[in-house]
């Protein structure tokens, strides 16, 4: 919600395109988190008892 209510403010004045930019963010985060998820399947790193990653 804060990302589209900046995307608005910046629309204003400039030509950011807040559906586009939500959907890029939504495809960063899944990226990151399958990142994250095969980095722990490959040892690379570790999940720890809190469910985040090291």
């Amino acid at each position: 919600m804060e990302a589209r209510l900046e995307a608005a403010r910046i629309n204003q004045g400039g030509s950011v395109d807040a559906q586009r930019l939500e959907r890029a963010m939504g495809e960063l985060a899944l990226a990151t988190k399958t990142l994250q998820r095969l980095m722990v399947e490959k040892g690379a790193a570790r999940t720890t008892s809190s469910g985040t990653r090291s």
